[in-house]
Order: C-alpha cells, then structure tokens, then sequence
C-alpha cells in the first residue's frame, strides 16, 4: 500500500510502478483518455516486457521427495501445477507452500503410475488461435503409457481419457481450440482428439470419467523418410502447426489438412549443434513464426517459407536450452544449468538481467542444506558430486508480470527437483 501527503493509500502494483518509474509519469495511473489508446498501450506493455527481469526476486518452495519437474501451469493466482518424471501431477499453493498430489487416469486393470513416465501438462487457456467455441476449461496431463488425461478445471475433476493413438511416450500436446487437441509421440505418430460431451456419449469407465479415440492419427515420417521421434508440438496464432522431432527436422502444417506438411526444414547433419537436443518448439506471437530451441540456438522460423529469420545464441553454451517462452517483443529460455535469460527481437539483443538458481533465493548455510534435501537418492552428489539444476519449464502467470521455474538435475543418474517463484 502506498500513502501520500492529504491522500488516501493507493494500491501499487508492479505494471503501474513500472509505468511511473520508467516513463516519469506525474500521475500514478494512466488517465482515462490516454486508457483508450491502443498504441499508447502497446508501448507500455513492451517497456514492461522488456523492464519485468529486473524487478523479479526468487522464492523457493520444498516440494518433497519428487524428481525433476518436467511442466508447470498456473492454475490460478495462488496454485501452480506440477507435473514430474517420476509420474506425479501436484498442486502448489503458493502463499502456505502446501502440496498436494492429483490422482492420475488410466485404463481399468492398467498401472497408472511409472516409474519412467515423463508426465507433461497444458491448458486450453494456453492456447493463441481460438476462432470458435466456448471458454476453455480443460486440463491435459501427458500420462506414462501413450495415453492423455483431460481434467476439469478449476478443481481438477477427471474429464476424459484420450486413448488408442500411441503406443510409446506423449512427449507435448497443444490445443486447436476450446475442445480439440494435437499430440506427438516417441513412436512417430501424431493424433487428433475431440473432447466429448458432457453427457459422455463415448464409453465411460467405472470412475466416471469418459474415455475417448482418437479422430485422426498420422504416422510422421522425416527428410529422409524414416520414422520420427517427435518431441514438441505448437499451434501459431494464424492455425498454423509446428512440429519438432528429434531426428533433427522440424515441419509445419496447415490445421486444415495434416496429411502434408507446408514446409519441412532440416536443422543440420548429426554433427551440427543446431541438430542436436530439440526439445521445444514454441509460437512467435508474429503471425506464422516459431521459435525452435537447440543445444546453443534458439532460432525464429517462418512457417511459409521455411527460412530461419533470426536466430538468437545461447549465453550458457552447450549447456541446452530446455524451455522456452514468449512475453511481447522478449523471448525468455531456460537452460540447463539454471538460467533463465531474456531475449528482445526487436533490438537483437539480451537483457542485462537474467533469472538465477534456486539458491539465490536461500539466504547464508539454507543453500546447502536445500541442496541435500532436494537431492536425498543421490549416490553420486553424497560422493562429493554437485549435479547443475535445469530449468525444464517455466511460465508466466494471467497477468505477465511473475514467473514461475521449475526443474531439476540435468544428469539422468541425479534425482531431486527446484521450483521458484520468481515475483
């Protein structure tokens, strides 16, 4: 709360700060008629983007005894959602720090819970192209056996199970819209899926959840006509669909028709750095293009000509970039050491501040006494080994203006978990 002279206390919030302190505003908010503006708006929104790095301080929250967060969602101003390797989907809250575990679907007399799953999650309310249909609601949780949970949000009802389209590990999945999604898999195959009804006119399992086939799948073969291990998936603001493989190559389709790709791009031969990790492919929010990471690079492809338009080096070199997200004119990525730094497109150039590990947020002796809490299966680190924490996933919230990592040791053979609020 802020009180000044012969006033009342005004709430300050950290856009309206920014906007007073960076632009020397004499009047705190923006007047009614300067409101009204799109342009004006738009040039304080980009100064936010571009001024929220250095105003942002960590926060770390102890989540037990899980390994490596893969994904993380905001469900609400207060609650993230985290979703781990070891097959686990959690609620954090961030004001009590309080965890809660999510009961997993799965198929009547399956396991719904391995030990090697790399559960993922998104929302619809992610989703940039909408052109019908109503406010989205949904939850996806990418499960251990080739098989996707849709949970309804806000209390996390289970929904739907998606399944019959893969028969190896869902690695991403975006949604086309309020009620149809696209996934990929490790075993090449790329399915479309419908939610159903709410009066479940497909089959129902005795939880009470319905579960769902797929409407469309196709086998996705690379460049050279082999099967692909597809990684990632996104969907651009103008429908158009980004698909990122592993074999090195990244297409792009029109939602419209899926059995050809627009465009295939090979990222480079086996002994080039552009080929090698492809993890993540996200939406510019420029009409049509996608940002694609790699060991050192993200780098800005075009969906209708293919051609690369920028490309951007990573500062931690060959450390991997292992997420990526958009905010306005600034890109942000995550790598595998613990970094999170913050790109502008229209200036070529990286901010100054960047985002650092966990620890930062520990004060004195708490940092190594984090580090042995977070790591409690680890042989090699109670030899003596420190594992680098990477930085698997990171989200804005509704508002952009708080951003929360999530995480873990880099190294397969360390097991723990990070997860930082950064406010």
């Amino acid at each position: 709360m802020v009180a000044t002279k012969g006033r009342p206390p005004v709430r300050e919030n950290l856009p309206h700060s920014l906007v007073h302190r960076s632009l020397s505003l004499r009047r705190r908010f923006l007047p009614p008629h300067l409101q009204q503006r799109p342009l004006l708006n738009s040039l304080l929104q980009e100064r936010l983007c571009r001024q929220l790095a250095a105003t942002l301080r960590p926060s770390a929250y102890s989540i037990g005894s899980y390994n490596k967060v893969f994904a993380c969602e905001w469900l609400n101003n207060d609650t993230v959602l985290l979703a781990t390797k070891c097959n686990n989907l959690l609620r954090l809250n961030l004001l009590n720090s309080a965890v809660t575990r999510v009961p997993l679907l799965g198929m009547p007399g399956r396991s719904r819970v391995s030990p090697t799953c790399r559960l993922s999650l998104t929302t619809a309310a992610c989703t940039p192209w909408r052109p019908t249909g109503r406010p989205p609601f949904w939850l996806l949780a990418l499960l251990a056996d080739g098989d996707l949970g849709v949970y309804e949000l806000p209390d996390l009802r289970p929904y739907a199970l998606l399944h019959g389209a893969h028969a190896d590990w869902v690695f991403d999945a975006a949604w086309l819209d309020a009620a149809t999604l696209v996934s990929v898999a490790r075993d090449s195959s790329m399915a479309i899926w419908s939610l159903p009804e709410a009066n479940f006119s497909t089959d129902v399992d005795p939880d009470g959840f319905a579960v769902t086939s797929p409407r469309y799948v196709r086998k996705v073969r690379d460049f050279q006509d082999q099967s692909a291990r597809l990684r990632s998936v996104d969907i651009g603001k103008c429908g158009n669909l980004a698909v990122l493989s592993l074999n090195s190559f990244l297409q792009f389709y029109s939602i419209e028709r899926l059995d050809t790709p627009v465009a295939t791009i090979h990222l480079g031969s086996s002994e080039s750095s552009f080929a090698k990790e492809t993890v993540c492919v996200r939406a510019s929010p420029e009409p049509h293009c996608f940002y694609s990471c790699c060991v050192d690079h993200v780098t800005l492809y075009d969906s209708r000509t293919g051609l690369a338009s920028d490309s951007i080096e990573s500062k931690d070199r060959l450390s991997g970039v292992r997420s990526l997200a958009c905010n306005g004119p600034v890109v942000s990525y995550g790598t595998g050491i613990g970094n999170v730094y913050f790109y502008d497109v229209r200036s070529h150039r990286h901010l100054t501040r960047h985002l650092g590990l966990c620890k930062a947020a520990l004060p004195g002796d708490q940092q190594q006494q984090a580090r042995q809490h977070q790591l409690f299966r680890d042989h090699n680190y109670l030899h003596g080994s420190q594992p680098e924490y990477a930085i698997y996933s990171h989200k804005y919230d509704a508002d952009c203006t708080r951003i929360f990592t999530a995480g873990g040791p880099l190294a397969t053979t360390h097991w723990g978990n990070v997860a930082v609020l950064h406010s």
